[in-house]
């Protein structure tokens, strides 16, 4: 695969890329809710770029969050624009996580699934979970259906 790796095409990309809305991330956090945890101990965004669409979105949420790129550039840019102490970024691919087995409370892919080897992806994933972890993925304008889930009502209703 072909990644632009220079700093102007990270901050175009940055500049020009949709922001998430704050709902989606509250949403998140409801499937990662544990009433033992004020703050949660790790999560993953994998493919997070910038750093500013959705790596900075967890903050609040967790003890340490850790920003991944495949892209030296955007971990730079992601780096350079760093504003809160419990976030880091690191170049790694989505396949090779660079974290402890059964350490990652959430692992988040923001518009990043479609560039992953899936079968690799989802393995890494077992492999980096602990238990009762979550996976979201999510992008903009592609309606999915979430089914045998207990809030698979409410995540339908914000999809639509």
């Amino acid at each position: 695969m072909a990644f632009e790796r220079t700093t102007q095409a990270a901050e175009k990309y940055r500049e020009y890329q949709p922001k998430h809305p704050p709902e989606l991330f509250s949403l998140i956090i409801n499937f990662v809710k544990d009433k033992e945890f004020t703050k949660y101990p790790l999560a993953v965004d994998v493919g997070c770029g910038p750093g500013l669409m959705s790596t900075v979105c967890l903050a609040p949420y967790f003890n340490k969050v850790i920003g991944v790129d495949i892209s030296e550039s955007r971990i730079e840019q992601a780096t350079f624009n760093k504003k809160h102490s419990n976030v880091e970024y690191r170049l790694s691919a989505a396949e090779n996580l660079p974290v402890e087995e059964k350490s990652v409370t959430l692992i988040q892919a923001a518009t990043a699934l479609h560039w992953f080897d899936l079968v690799k992806f989802y393995r890494e994933c077992d492999r980096v979970l602990a238990p009762g972890g979550v996976v979201a993925a999510f992008c903009y304008d592609v309606l999915l259906l979430v089914v045998n889930h207990l809030q698979s009502g409410e995540i339908n209703k914000v999809n639509r």
